[in-house]
């Protein structure tokens, strides 16, 4: 399943972890990667949101983790369940970061503000404030000092907002219901 730390950049629990049996029960979780990712019928037309299951804002990275928040505001669960697998080899590897195509970084760093401007609280978002700041302070750093073909994604998502804004409008009707 996807875990959401306070910084709000989704990570797979256990990834890069060895295995010691702490996975081997069925358990609810924040989210499920769309590389393995289950749905029941129902919940598809139930968590479509301006008629798309996936933000095609997005795109491409964290599409995924938006619906995960989605879910649980519209009062699904998510559900890590041991006896299903999949394989997924990932695109992204921590010693590979630039062999991944510059377009598809620019559109993962985009979408986390999309994600973070449909889907997080105010009082969330304050109550993580610092470690929001610390968090961006260091990623505009690492993308200034690493790789600045990342830094048009702040365009991109300012270009988005309205759109993402006005998602986060209609998914607010909808839990107010």
């Amino acid at each position: 399943g996807i875990r959401l730390p306070l910084h709000r950049r989704p990570r797979d629990r256990g990834s890069g972890e060895r295995d010691v049996g702490r996975f081997d029960r069925s358990e609810p979780v924040f989210g499920a990667s769309g590389a393995a990712l289950w749905l029941r019928r129902d919940a598809l037309d139930a968590l479509a949101l301006d008629g798309e299951l996936f933000d095609e804002d997005f795109f491409m990275y964290g599409e995924d983790t938006d619906l995960a928040w989605r879910a649980h505001a519209l009062g699904w669960r998510v559900w890590y369940v041991p006896a299903a697998r999949a394989l997924h080899e990932r695109g992204w590897k921590r010693d590979r970061r630039f062999d991944v195509p510059v377009a598809l970084r620019r559109h993962s760093f985009k979408n986390h503000y999309l994600q973070c401007l449909k889907n997080e609280s105010l009082g969330a978002f304050l109550l993580a404030l610092p470690v929001h700041v610390a968090w961006e302070l260091a990623r505009l750093a690492s993308a200034c000092l690493r790789d600045r073909q990342v830094l048009p994604a702040y365009r991109d998502a300012l270009r988005l907002a309205p759109r993402a804004l006005r998602k986060r409008r209609l998914l607010r009707a909808r839990t107010r219901r």
